[in-house]
Formats: C-alpha cells, structure tokens, sequence
C-alpha cells in the first residue's frame, strides 16, 4: 500500500465536475428528508445521521449499481475509473463525467474527499473489517476518510442477489423509488433471463463449465468462493472446481495443466481479454475451445440488473449452442 502522502497527492488532473447526490428526474425519488436518518447495513452496523443523506460519495460498484435507482452520488473513487482501469468497466451506465473523481485503485485524496463535504461514504468492505472499511484501504487511510464522513460498507462477499438487495435497501433508503418504470423493467428483465439460463441448466444437466482468467505464465480458475461462480451454480451451472474443498476465491493452474480440467464450455474473464486474443496453444486445444463453445464473465462487473440482464442472455446462447465435448 502506498504512504498517505501519495494517497493525498492524487493529481487534480483526475478530479472532474461533480453533481448533488439527489435522484434523477423522473425517478419517482424525492429529494434529503427532514429529521433522523438511519440504514442498518448486513453487516449489523447502524449508521445514524441528522437527516438523509446529500452528498454522498461512493466506490465505483456502488456508483453503478445506486445510479440505475436513479441516485446521483457528488465523488466516486476506486477500480476501473480512468487511466487505472482503461475502459469504466466497473462503474456500468453511471456518468463519471457528472462526478467527482477523488480516488483511483486503492489510493484515496483526502483532501478532495473533503473538499465535496460529503455526509456518506459508501463502498465495497468484507467481514474482516465488520464493514467499518473500503475493502481496499489500510487502516491510516480508512482512518483519515472516516473523519470526514461516516463510512457505509456494503458485503461484497454475499451471494449476488443478496448484493443487489443491499442496493435496493439502501438506494430506497435514500429516497429512490423501487417501483419506477424503469427500475420494474431491469428487474424483470433480469428475472426473464435468469429464468431463460436455469431452463437451459435443466435441459442440459450434463454441460460442465470453466471460469478462468488468464496470465502469461498461469490461469486462474474462479472457485465456489466467488460470488459470481457460486451464483451460476445455483442457476443450474456445473462449474469445474479444481479443489472442491478449496476456501480461496482463485486456483492457480499453469497452462500446460489446464487440458485436466474437463469442460465443455469456457467462459473466458474481461479483464483477460488480451491474453484470450492471442490463447497459448494449450488453451486453443480444449475441447471446448475448438467447438467455440465460449462465454464471458467478468467477477468485478456492477451489480446491476441491466448488467446482468445482458450477460445471462449471452449466456443462455452459449450454452443453447453447445454441446457435450468431453
């Protein structure tokens, strides 16, 4: 982790125009409320404030997922924003260009922070911190951001829908409308395409399935312990677990060990898109490879109806195509 000093640098080069944290028009949200506010998070942890929350400043998955509830956050700071993740892959339909940038990766500028005098922090955290922090922060910095704002952790180790309903929880705690048009159809649409990959799972008990990710030297092969596989086995997917009993959320297999893990679809991560380009010649010899019989997944993808909407349709075509390899 790099000192605070640099933490605090970060160039002002990244800060873009920023916007109030009130819902868009049409939404159906209103905007602060009078009186006490208070959100208990899944982690047990209540935070209280004068009134609802203004401006708030969000991780660049929270941006995502809270913008399709029509919440406009005032900062966004974490993975996938600008030069440090090229493409906003992480941030979904959220406009970067209406926000305040104050952090990329790991790193955090305070001193943008509290220049947006934000009432609420909100991102990403994990049990080892009971919430308290940015997954990805140290203590110091954790400790500065939270004497500037009260800090609001969202369980990025739940299973997926339990994420969702975190959002849904706390976007309507902060004056969305759950029952706007638009939120209904995402949901919908999403509950159609879900529907749509388990009847395909039924048809096809036999399909096994890879989720790999890929380096120069080794691949990486997500386990049960990643939200995103452990979801596609509850949908009826039959996901190749190198370990069964393995607790990590990545095993490590080299390329030439590869071929052991018998697939008959491949889906091959986002981020590893260059590797997947130009495959070792290994990987262009699986079974599944050579039928074509290949999908996408992305573990750091928003979590946000539409998204996922999209990508169980594209799956759903995969494996519809597909056929028994190994």
């Amino acid at each position: 982790m790099r000192s605070l000093l640099r933490l605090l640098l970060v160039p002002l080069a990244f800060v873009l125009a920023g916007c109030a944290t009130t819902a868009a028009p049409g939404s159906g949200s209103s905007g602060p409320a009078q009186g006490p506010w208070t959100f208990t998070t899944s982690f047990g942890t209540t935070i209280t404030l004068d009134e609802r929350p203004d401006v708030i400043v969000v991780d660049s998955y929270s941006a995502a997922a809270l913008w399709e509830y029509g919440i406009r956050p005032k900062g966004v700071y974490g993975y996938g924003i600008g030069e440090e993740g090229g493409a906003a892959f992480s941030v979904g339909n959220a406009d970067l260009a209406s926000m305040t940038v104050v952090g990329l990766g790991s790193e955090m500028s305070v001193e943008s922070l509290a220049a947006l005098q934000p009432d609420l922090v909100i991102g990403f955290a994990s049990t080892a911190t009971s919430g308290a922090s940015w997954q990805w922060w140290n203590e110091q910095v954790s400790t500065q951001v939270t004497k500037v704002a009260p800090f609001l952790g969202i369980n990025f180790g739940a299973p997926t829908e339990e994420i969702f309903q975190q959002y849904a929880d706390l976007a309507k705690a902060l004056g969305a409308d759950l029952e706007a048009p638009a939120v209904l159809t995402a949901r919908t649409d999403y509950e159609q395409a879900k529907l749509a990959l388990q009847e395909v799972a039924v048809a096809k008990p036999d399909l096994t399935t890879l989720a790999v990710s890929g380096a120069e030297e080794q691949t990486y092969i997500g386990t049960t312990n990643l939200s995103m596989v452990s979801y596609l086995n509850q949908l009826g997917i039959q996901t190749v677990q190198p370990d069964p009993k393995a607790t990590a959320p990545w095993a490590t297999v080299s390329w030439e060990l590869l071929s052991q893990q018998r697939a008959d679809v491949v889906l091959e991560h986002a981020a590893s898109a260059a590797i997947f380009a130009n495959p070792n010649p290994v990987y262009k010899s699986l079974p599944a490879v050579k039928a074509g019989q290949i999908g996408t997944w992305d573990d750091k993808a928003p979590y946000t109806y539409i998204h996922y909407a999209a990508w169980l349709n594209s799956l759903v075509e995969v494996y519809r195509n597909a056929e028994k390899v190994t």
